[in-house]
């Protein structure tokens, strides 16, 4: 009896041992099942939201503010966002602890004179990024004539072609700011230039 009593008493300590042994496991898989659930989901929002971003270049938006030669604020729907233009590195106009570049103040003016109020079309470039670092739209800008902005800075002599990160443009860009700097247009005959950026020079705007 008393060998029977430890067998069977072996027996219900070993099925406990299981059972806990089974709900751990159970615990840990349903735990994994919702951190994944959890991820797919928070996935899924970051991924549609990234999608929305680089699909927004359907509709038509309002240029509500001109900071400089190459970054806008356009609005749509009660939203706005700052756009900087790409392919274009204007120079500076002092603000936000910068120095006044040449032709910067020009840059400015021409942009302003070109787009505030106007109504514009966004285009993203297929191998940029979609934002920079300051969560600004990286874009062609188009006004509601058609009017190509970022090639008629180049062309204007605004801007050297900038193409620091990937652009599918650089070369059409690329000979832009090089015929606008053959022919001495804008910065490159008021500035001077240079292998890269036109000299800076501090000119009449402070």
């Amino acid at each position: 009896m008393c060998l029977a009593g430890g067998i069977i008493g072996f027996m219900i300590s070993s099925i406990k041992e299981f059972s806990l042994q089974f709900l751990r496991l159970l615990f840990l898989f349903a735990l994994t099942l919702a951190v994944v659930y959890l991820f797919q989901v928070v996935l899924k929002e970051y991924v549609a939201g990234y999608v929305a971003d680089e699909v927004d270049d359907t509709g038509t938006y309002l240029v509500t503010n001109v900071f400089d030669g190459d970054t806008i604020e356009v609005e749509s729907g009660g939203q706005t966002e700052r756009v900087r233009l790409i392919g274009v590195d204007t120079p500076e106009t002092g603000g936000n602890g910068t120095d006044v570049e040449c032709y910067g103040h020009e840059a400015t003016d021409y942009l302003r004179e070109a787009l505030q109020g106007r109504r514009v079309t966004l285009q993203s470039d297929p191998i940029n990024s979609s934002r920079d670092r300051f969560d600004r739209l990286l874009r062609y800008v188009y006004r509601d004539d058609g009017l190509d902005i970022n090639l008629e800075i180049l062309k204007g002599g605004y801007s050297p072609e900038y193409s620091v990160f990937p652009l599918s443009r650089q070369a059409e860009f690329a000979d832009a700011a090089s015929l606008a700097q053959s022919q001495d247009v804008g910065l490159w005959a008021a500035c001077g230039s240079s292998l890269g950026r036109p000299t800076v020079q501090l000119v009449g705007y402070f």
